[in-house]
């Protein structure tokens, strides 16, 4: 029974995984310029903005600029008081980031 219970979470984890990689996978071709006009903008940058955020240390980042121009992401959003299956689910995605780089 308790197998059955980790298998169940481990497929739903990798179901959610999958889901997350086809749903929020940002791709973007060529370089670019730092003069860029908005009208030159990718799809990607439109659809995200780049609106400011804080990191965990407090420095002040562009959402997409400095962290999705140019790379492929997983986007996970989960409740800190959740008590179901986010913990594992989250232990996975640290694995497929230490696994990733």
């Amino acid at each position: 029974m308790n197998r059955k219970r980790i298998m169940r979470a481990v497929v739903l984890t990798l179901a959610s995984v999958g889901c997350c990689l086809a749903a929020m996978t940002v791709v973007t071709y060529g370089q670019s310029n730092s003069n860029q006009q908005a009208t030159d903008q990718t799809p990607a940058h439109k659809y995200f903005t780049d609106v400011e955020l804080i990191n965990q240390n407090g420095e002040k980042m562009r959402f997409y600029t400095d962290l999705l121009k140019g790379k492929v992401v997983i986007i996970d959003s989960f409740f800190a008081t959740c008590q179901g299956s986010c913990l594992p689910m989250n232990r996975n995605l640290e694995k497929i980031q230490e696994a990733l780089g």
